[in-house]
């Protein structure tokens, strides 16, 4: 199931502050508007978590979906600041994901590094997935879903560990791992939301 080990609580208050947030970004505050970005924000939420799942199944591993208080706390506060200045400013990371894998618990430090190469490559499904979705929309010249997904994507890039969002982000598991992959990931986005937004 695509929600089994998590709260689905979570995952309907984060999709709530998701779109929200990206209401207030793209200042649809009329019915038709609003229910078309909610509809965008539940999509970009279930990519990414259809991504990881995928990849975590092929793993035989888990992926807790956890709302974040701190983070949630974040993106409602740089959309209160959007909202009240009109900057075009957005951060979209109110849930952490975690992984794990029962049958590699206390097997030692060589299996706890591989457990992380592991991780790393569960969330660059999630990072993938929502990739390969925002450059089909651009290509489909669906301007206002490419800039919001993107945005959801970007935020999941920011490296942080465990700090402002109680866990880490899929940008540190990603960076930890490599760089490169991480720069690749996070240029790609750059250039599709610039892309979108000319």
């Amino acid at each position: 199931m695509l929600y089994e080990g998590s709260n689905k609580k979570d995952v309907v208050v984060s999709i709530i502050v998701i779109s929200a947030a990206l209401i207030i970004y793209f200042k649809g505050y009329n019915l038709s508007s609003g229910v078309f970005i909610t509809s965008i924000a539940m999509t970009a939420f279930l990519i990414r978590e259809i991504g990881q799942r995928t990849v975590s199944r092929w793993m035989d591993a888990y992926v807790e979906t956890k709302l974040s208080r701190k983070g949630t706390g974040v993106t409602l506060f740089i959309s209160l600041i959007s909202a009240i200045t009109s900057l075009p400013v957005i951060w979209l990371i109110p849930t952490i994901n975690s992984f794990s894998q029962k049958k590699h618990e206390h097997w030692g430090k060589s299996v706890d590094a591989m457990w992380s190469k592991r991780e790393y490559w569960i969330a660059s499904g999630g990072i993938t997935a929502l990739s390969a979705v925002s450059l089909t929309s651009l290509a489909l010249s669906q301007t206002q879903v490419t800039q919001a997904l993107t945005a959801y994507t970007l935020s999941q890039l920011v490296p942080l560990r465990d700090s402002i969002v109680e866990g880490d982000t899929d940008g540190a598991y990603i960076l930890f791992h490599s760089g490169f992959t991480w720069l690749i990931f996070t240029g790609i986005n750059i250039v599709v939301i610039t892309s979108a937004s000319f």
